[in-house]
């Protein structure tokens, strides 16, 4: 059945509302404008089978545009207050099977009169179509500051005795750059031993080892990245072997000593609270 069919049955009502409120003379044109404003949405339905039809916007918007007092007052009357006729489209849709989106919005604004200047006349109503997507607010995740890393050189030569990173990576090296045949940089060293300083810190390679923050479990672990003379942790006595083959690296302790072939360093760190 079609919209303007079924809107028959409440025009009646309508009539009565605005022919008890302004007198019969003024109930014919606003009827006129409901009825081309439906015709205008019937014409957007589109066929789904079986005599069916859907309605396919979520964002309905019918603006209004009355000349002089009496009309906007009359326009206001019949078709914003008390949302009349955004609840008679919802029911025209429900009692023609008309498939919509669940989140469908129907809104009625009443505005200035705009003149067509084709036409040379005031144009009553202009709807507007829209499928929008709804905005899903984002949950912005709460990031724990890194804790502050202090590495404090027992053997070696580094430009000072301590260093304190607030990074997830630490590079350990010799070297601050090292660069390939082309010389480009492939690495940066915040760690650095000095070059031919002396003996110890030539068995520092210069791309030796790095420390790494787990983020999913906050521990550091301490990756060997191919050094000539190899990466161990001394701790409680006992020496622990880092094999550069071991991808998941070693996990460090607060007071671990790390040994770069001869140099040392010693790790420390302090937990931030949650």
């Amino acid at each position: 059945m079609s919209l303007l069919k079924e809107t028959e049955k409440l025009e009646e009502k309508v009539r009565q509302l605005i022919e008890g409120l302004f007198g019969k003379e003024a109930a014919q044109e606003p009827l006129e404008v409901r009825r081309a404003i439906l015709r205008d949405i019937e014409n957007k339905m589109e066929p789904v089978g079986r005599n069916r039809r859907s309605f396919p916007f979520n964002r309905l918007r019918v603006h209004l545009f009355p000349s002089g007092p009496q009309r906007r007052a009359i326009f206001k009357a019949v078709f914003v207050e008390d949302g009349k006729f955004e609840n008679d489209i919802r029911a025209l849709f429900r009692r023609d099977g008309i498939h919509s989106s669940p989140d469908l919005q129907i809104s009625v604004h009443l505005g200035k009169p705009v003149a067509n200047a084709a036409q040379s006349k005031t144009l009553d109503f202009r709807v507007d179509y829209l499928s929008e997507t709804p905005k899903v607010p984002v949950k912005l995740e709460k990031t724990q500051p890194l804790p502050e890393v202090l590495l404090t050189i027992l053997r070696g030569h580094t430009t000072k005795k301590s260093y304190r990173f607030t990074k997830s990576r630490i590079n350990l090296g010799r070297l601050d750059e090292v660069l390939d045949d082309h010389y480009r940089v492939v690495r940066r060293n915040d760690l650095v031993f000095q070059e031919g300083a002396d003996d110890i810190d030539q068995t520092v390679s210069r791309e030796h080892a790095h420390i790494r923050l787990d983020e999913k479990t906050s521990e550091f672990r301490l990756y060997d990245d191919g050094s000539a003379f190899g990466t161990r942790i001394f701790r409680d006595g006992v020496t622990i072997e880092v094999q550069a083959s071991n991808r998941r690296g070693a996990k460090l302790r607060s007071g671990d000593e790390i040994f770069l072939g001869q140099a040392c360093v010693q790790f420390c760190f302090q937990k931030q609270p949650k």
